[in-house]
């Protein structure tokens, strides 16, 4: 099986889908990875074919000061994607045309609208159950827990609220030039229900029960 494994962001982002990539390799699939340039060498260390797509993150980093908050990062995703969706998309639009599976992880908001347009399958990884709606957690740019689960509610729904409002237009439009229809909701877009993979320890971080 051709998949493409396509995570953003930082390396914290990138080396899981790296290691599954080896993994599927040595269980006789055929992974390829496309992300940032910055990534490219460790991919050729390993022996998988690399395709640039999307910002080269270590610059970014260099330019703009090292390490984030998870509410400044977040802040920049949006700030960035409002600026790249339509060129994120186009980097990774034939790479999906080329496989049978589309693998996305980490900040990854061009993946899901590249492979309908390819008419390939997607699927996400989360590294973990904070990156998941839930009435047991905030999101995870929220760093307070023990919220009552109203609250939770409250923050995911203003949190979702606030990515539509930053990304909703850009995706839109993106998607509207390569004729598929409008996303109704970015956090289902993004998290397809039933093809996302929780890829986490449960006895370290076990899933709200209403996951």
């Amino acid at each position: 099986m051709r998949i493409l494994l396509a995570p953003a962001g930082s390396r914290g982002d990138f080396q899981p889908l790296l290691a599954l990539a080896v993994g599927l390799r040595a269980a006789g699939h055929e992974p390829r990875i496309a992300s940032g340039e910055c990534f490219r060498e460790e991919c050729e260390a390993f022996g998988v074919p690399f395709l640039r797509a999307g910002m080269d993150v270590r610059q970014f980093l260099q330019e703009h000061g090292g390490s984030f908050t998870p509410l400044r990062a977040t802040a920049e995703l949006v700030r960035i994607g409002r600026k790249e969706a339509a060129a994120f998309i186009g980097d990774l639009l034939q790479p999906c045309r080329e496989v049978d599976l589309v693998l996305g992880g980490g900040a990854q908001i061009a993946a899901p609208t590249a492979a309908e347009a390819a008419g390939k399958p997607y699927w996400y990884v989360a590294y973990t159950p904070q990156t998941m709606p839930s009435a047991h957690h905030p999101p995870f740019t929220i760093p307070v827990m023990g919220l009552p689960r109203l609250g939770n509610r409250l923050l995911w729904g203003l949190s979702g609220a606030l990515a539509a409002a930053g990304l909703g237009s850009r995706i839109r439009a993106a998607r509207a030039a390569l004729g598929l229809p409008p996303v109704k909701q970015l956090g289902d877009h993004f998290f397809p229900r039933g093809r996302t993979l929780l890829a986490c320890d449960p006895e370290l971080t076990p899933p709200p029960p209403d996951l």
